[in-house]
């Protein structure tokens, strides 16, 4: 599957670079005016200045081709044509900035005591005197107050059943302290990402071929691959349009044309927000509402007939 994905966008990738020399698109038609080739490639780079993780949080690279194939009349049918739009993209946030985003993203993590320490007391932040993820709070010193121990993590050596606390039978040591996150640490800027007060979660943030912690299978089971070409999936995402187009012409003047296939349907038009074209689902992972419709709309499998006639109205004169 991997080889199909990386064989897919290399070929798209290729013919691009090959028809775009010092230009980011192109168009192309045939002698006979029969195929009509376009296409496109784009980077969408974002860097994040502020917070603690600073650095690329983007690196979209995309390319698309669009063609369309007018073919001859079969049977009642005439205007036949086939059209289709391919599209790939490959993502190097994960290879570039791997410490945030790939096989690196995260490390290990110390949540909230649940005792105060003497600093912790005068400070009034409990954060100073966190406990390891996954240990045991050591009991408090005697003599000199509510001081718990910091414990041991046993997850260091990967043989504790213990999570928090918590039993987790013999392969508790299938859950290290490490590859994890302190949901919103982000915006722990006054402590430097250290945690605050309040409930903490610690969430493994790997992708799943590298961490299968919490992941879902045909859900949320996204390996490094399918985060860096998210169109090459089981849906073949990549054939982003592929549909055909007919008429079907009747003695009385009276057309049905019609479009089958994966396509987009378009009603109305506005700036910035939907009102009526709403068909299609939408994809604002790309660019949020900052894309062009035509790049952000989910094409799905359509039937989509019309029927055109020519109404005569008699001259009164």
């Amino acid at each position: 599957m991997v080889q199909h994905r990386h064989s897919v966008l290399f070929l798209v990738f290729g013919i691009l670079v090959i028809a775009l020399p010092g230009q980011d698109a192109f168009a192309w038609k045939s002698k006979d005016g029969t195929l009509n080739v376009n296409g496109f490639i784009d980077n969408t780079t974002h860097y994040r200045e502020g917070g603690n993780r600073k650095g690329l949080s983007k690196v979209r690279n995309r390319a698309q081709l669009e063609f369309t194939k007018i073919l001859r009349p079969v049977g009642p049918f005439s205007d036949i044509s086939i059209s289709g739009t391919l599209r790939g993209t490959y993502d190097a946030v994960y290879d570039l900035n791997d410490s945030d985003y790939g096989d690196e993203a995260g490390g290990p993590v110390y949540l909230q005591s649940g005792g105060a320490s003497s600093l912790a007391a005068r400070t009034g932040f409990p954060f100073l005197n966190p406990v390891p993820w996954g240990a045991l709070p050591g009991p408090p010193l005697t003599g000199i107050g509510a001081i718990p121990t910091p414990g041991t993590n046993p997850f260091l050596s990967g043989t504790s059943p213990y999570l928090n606390g918590f039993f987790l039978g013999p392969n508790g040591g299938l859950n290290p302290n490490e590859g994890l996150r302190i949901l919103g640490s982000d915006n722990y800027t006054a402590t430097g990402g250290a945690p605050g007060f309040g409930l903490q979660f610690a969430t493994p943030v790997r992708p799943c071929n590298v961490d299968a912690r919490g992941c879902i299978d045909d859900y949320m089971d996204a390996d490094e691959d399918n985060l860096r070409f998210a169109e090459f999936n089981d849906r073949l995402d990549w054939l982003r349009e592929i549909y055909i187009d007919a008429t079907m012409p009747f003695d009385n003047g009276a057309e049905l044309n019609f479009r089958i296939g994966r396509q987009q349907v378009v009603w109305g038009r506005t700036d910035l927000f939907r009102v009526l074209d709403v068909v299609n689902p939408f994809d604002a992972s790309i660019q949020n509402i900052f894309e062009e419709f035509e790049d952000s709309r989910i094409p799905m499998g359509i039937f989509l007939p019309s029927i055109a006639w020519e109404q005569r109205i008699p001259s009164m004169i």
